[in-house]
């Protein structure tokens, strides 16, 4: 999603690419308090949907990210 969004032609020449993906890891390590599978796992995982939950959470970090993202380079 990041990458279709902001890269044009290399991830290299891309200004965007750094900062973003710095926010988007600092919002998904806050929501699951790590970033590790395994931890992860023993938190969000359910039997019954497997890891809906996490990749539904996921989603929404990204989302949220790429919002604050837009919204804060807009005001610059």
């Amino acid at each position: 999603m990041i990458s279709s969004k902001y890269i044009e032609t290399k991830a290299h020449e891309c200004a965007d690419l750094k900062p973003i993906m710095l926010k988007l890891v600092r919002a998904f390590q806050e929501k699951f308090s790590s970033r590790l599978c395994a931890q992860i796992k023993a938190k969000f995982y359910s039997k019954e949907v497997a890891c809906l939950n996490t990749v539904t959470t996921a989603t929404e970090v990204l989302e949220e990210t790429i919002n604050e993202y837009e919204k804060d380079k807009q005001t610059k």
